[in-house]
C-alpha cells in the first residue's frame, strides 16, 4: 500500500503515542551512560546464556553494553591487557524483562528471567547493576520490595 507510506499517523512513535508518554525513541545506539551504549539486543547474534548476547555486542562495537530484546537478565565482563598492564574491562548488560510470564501464550518453554538493571553513575565511572526478581520482591540498596 504505497499510498499509506510516509504517514506520521503510521510511524512506529506515533502510532504508540511516545511523544505523548515523552519517551524517545533511538533508531541507532546511543550513550545512555559515559563508555555505556544502549542497543537493542537483536542487533548481533542471540545467545541463550544470559548476558552472552550483550556481550557479543560488546565485542563488535568496543564499548559497555545494555540491551534488552533477550528477556533475560545477565551481567558478563571481558577484561584484556597483558602482564597486567594496559587492563581494560567491558561489560555486556542484558536487562532481563518485567512482564507477566504466566500470560505467555506464544511460547511454551522460555529461558528469560524478571528483573531489571540499573547503572549507577559517579562521573566517568558506572557501575552496572542487574537486579532480578524473584518470588515478586527485588532488593535495592538494601530495601526490600514485595507486591
Amino acid at each position: 500500500m504505497p499510498g499509506l507510506s510516509g504517514l506520521p499517523e503510521l510511524e512506529l512513535e506515533n502510532f504508540w503515542r511516545l511523544p505523548e508518554l515523552g519517551i524517545t525513541h533511538h533508531r541507532k545506539a546511543f550513550e545512555v551512560a559515559p563508555g555505556w551504549l544502549a542497543l537493542h539486543g537483536d542487533e548481533s547474534g542471540m545467545s541463550q546464556n544470559a548476558g552472552s548476547t550483550a556481550m557479543g555486542l560488546v565485542k563488535k562495537v568496543g564499548q559497555n553494553v545494555v540491551c534488552g530484546h533477550t528477556h533475560r537478565l545477565g551481567l558478563v565482563p571481558h577484561t584484556t591487557g597483558i602482564y597486567g598492564e594496559h587492563m581494560r574491562t567491558l561489560f555486556g548488560l542484558e536487562a532481563g524483562n518485567l512482564m507477566d510470564s504466566t500470560k505467555v501464550s506464544y511460547a511454551k518453554t522460555f529461558n528469560w528471567q524478571q528483573g531489571f538493571a540499573i547503572l549507577y553513575v559517579d562521573g566517568k565511572d558506572v557501575l552496572p547493576v542487574p537486579v532480578p526478581i524473584v518470588n515478586q520482591s527485588f532488593v535495592v540498596e538494601g530495601t526490600k520490595y514485595s507486591w
